[in-house]
């Protein structure tokens, strides 16, 4: 997400900066979750996997939905490593740092989730059509 934000160079500024960030990563995580999810179940569907019945598609979803609201946690708690390495690195530029940290961050927390569906998809084509 390209931004050009009202940023002061204030260093102690710092956590408010990244905590006005916060709610655009967990609304971006939460769609890239659900989005992986979904392109998991068409990889499926479309490899040959026969459709679940309602309650297996239910239970399988309330599990890893349940499981996904754990690595959002622990995506939040590296979300910290933002405030953290620029306290620590002290960038020259710090309005500069911030945004490109904070994209590096964002796009890379996006792609993850989908590690899910590759996986799936390389599993699933090497070992053939299902029966």
């Amino acid at each position: 997400m390209s931004e050009s934000p009202v940023v002061t160079t204030d260093r102690r500024d710092g956590w408010t900066w990244w905590e006005a960030r916060r709610l655009r990563y967990n609304l971006g995580l939460a769609f890239a979750g659900w989005v992986a999810y979904a392109a998991a179940c068409l990889i499926a569907l479309a490899l040959g996997d026969p459709l679940p019945d309602l309650r297996q598609a239910a239970s399988t979803t309330l599990m890893l939905g349940t499981w996904y609201l754990v690595v959002m946690a622990a995506a939040n708690v590296a979300y910290l490593a933002g405030v953290l390495v620029e306290t620590i690195i002290r960038p020259c530029d710090l309005d500069r740092f911030r945004v490109r940290a904070w994209n590096l961050g964002f796009w890379a927390s996006m792609a993850l989730p989908f590690v899910f569906p590759m996986v799936l998809f390389a599993v699933m084509f090497s070992l053939g059509p299902a029966d």
